[in-house]
């Protein structure tokens, strides 16, 4: 018969192994991400330090300006005006950026009023609800129903089908789609 006591003392370190495994893991894991962030850090610090001496050989090697030749610079009213008519802004609103010392991207910019929507992700968002884009319904529905062709042609299975819908549901779960995705699944049965 087995000594009680040295089973006992190897159930005890058994135990305490585990639970000194299950202390010291995390503290594994932080410090290799501390490392990892380390090294990332240090090779930021070279590149900017790379930079630094780039630029500083270039204050060298540039003429020094001299205080007797201001830089010219001219206001134009009619091109602040057409800047703004670019932008499709008003003057106040204009105005307001212009406090703020913000300038918008003339190519890119686009001005909307909030109560048309702005599109994102495929949905349009209101300040009140988002709906999915009319061409993302359409083409769900051409698939759905080429899905549903395909299915009863025996040329794909049940799980492919589900899992496509479940993805679709999933996306469209993030409007106000309810209504929509009860008028499809009644349009297109399988």
């Amino acid at each position: 018969m087995p000594n009680i006591g040295a089973m006992l003392k190897q159930e005890i370190a058994r135990v305490s192994r585990r639970e000194i495994r299950s202390q010291v893991e995390p503290l594994r894991k932080a410090s290799a991400q501390y490392r990892h962030a380390n090294a990332l850090l240090k090779q930021q610090v070279a590149t900017l330090e790379r930079q630094l001496a780039q630029l500083q050989r270039q204050v060298r090697n540039a003429p020094a300006a001299t205080e007797s030749e201001p830089q010219k610079l001219r206001f134009v009213a009619k091109g602040l005006k057409s800047h703004r008519a670019r932008l499709g802004l008003s003057a106040a609103d204009y105005g307001k950026l212009a406090e703020l010392r913000l300038t918008l991207h003339t190519e890119r910019a686009q001005v909307f009023p909030v109560k048309a929507g702005i599109p994102w992700l495929g949905f349009r968002v209101f300040p009140t609800h988002r709906r999915l884009k009319r061409s993302n319904v359409k083409t769900f529905i051409q698939r759905l129903r080429a899905q549903r062709d395909a299915y009863r042609a025996g040329e794909i299975g049940l799980g492919d089908v589900q899992q496509s819908l479940q993805a679709w549901i999933a996306h469209a779960s993030h409007g106000n789609t309810y209504r929509l995705r009860r008028a499809i699944f009644r349009q297109v049965i399988f």
